[in-house]
């Protein structure tokens, strides 16, 4: 009997350690989506322009960003994190690696020229690769999940801007709308 609740302790304790391996914000996430229409006009050096922007965004919950966690206890100096979609593209993303978390925090949901998200909505499946000293001393993969929620419309609203560029490109004040009208909560 002692026998097999050591085994079952055993047991519980190498699946909670496994459960433990992911991102630090966790295994699910919320996708959030946005949407609203805004007026904007914008004055400088005595020209005017005048535009109506439909504003859209989507964020993460809890974070947009997180760093990678993992408790097998194995010593590292650095993970590797790789997601394959569905077209058989990779994206790899790595970082250094303090005590049992990475350095970094890795991009989870941001897209621009320069940075690539490293999940979608739906099911993620992340592998990871932690090494020491260039040599691999643990592999494994976490699943993410990304519910998206049902999108949201703010109101509409006006905004004046001193800058002529604001109208030819108004995420910075899509932003601010999105900020203003608290998210459209």
């Amino acid at each position: 009997m002692k026998s097999l609740l050591s085994t079952v302790a055993l047991l519980l304790l190498s699946f909670s350690a496994q459960a433990q391996t992911g991102l630090k914000v966790g295994d699910r996430l919320e996708n959030h989506r946005l949407r609203g229409q805004i007026h904007l006009t914008c004055y400088e050096r005595g020209e005017r322009a005048s535009v109506y922007v439909n504003c859209s965004d989507s964020y993460l919950t809890p974070s947009i960003r997180s760093k990678f966690t993992y408790d097998s206890g194995i010593e590292a100096d650095k993970v590797t994190l790789t997601y394959t979609n569905t077209s058989g593209k990779t994206k790899t993303k790595s970082s250094k690696i303090k005590g049992n978390e990475s350095r970094e925090n890795f991009n989870l949901w941001i897209w621009t020229l320069t940075q690539r998200p490293l999940l979608k909505a739906g099911e993620n499946t992340i592998d990871y690769k932690l090494t020491n000293d260039g040599s691999t001393v643990e592999t494994g993969s976490f699943d993410v999940l990304v519910e998206t929620q049902a999108v949201r419309t703010c109101g509409y609203r006006s905004y004046r801007s001193s800058r002529l560029s604001d109208c030819r490109n108004a995420s910075y004040v899509c932003g601010q709308y999105f900020r203003d009208m608290n998210y459209c909560n």
